[in-house]
């Protein structure tokens, strides 16, 4: 995977789960662009479905004007640790 050289040309996501005290369980999903490092979206919920990420990722890019997502024509987006 090649280094990007400019903002919006890949954004990377990251799930993390954690737990209060009480044992509620929670997850977040950050979004974040790589030449940047400016967390572009973030989801905080009890559970994430494949439809929200959808979501999300559809918000970020209409409702950030100096985002507007990922330039390539495919979804380039990595999934993993940041």
């Amino acid at each position: 995977m090649t280094v990007p050289m400019t903002v919006n040309q890949r954004w990377s996501m990251g799930f993390v789960t954690d737990q209060l005290s009480d044992g509620c369980q929670f997850k977040i999903l950050d979004i974040m662009g790589e030449y940047s490092r400016e967390v572009v979206g973030q989801l905080v919920s009890a559970s994430i479905s494949g439809q929200r990420v959808g979501q999300l990722l559809d918000q970020v890019a209409e409702t950030c004007p100096s985002v507007g997502g990922p330039d390539s024509n495919r979804h380039n987006i990595s999934i993993g640790g940041f």
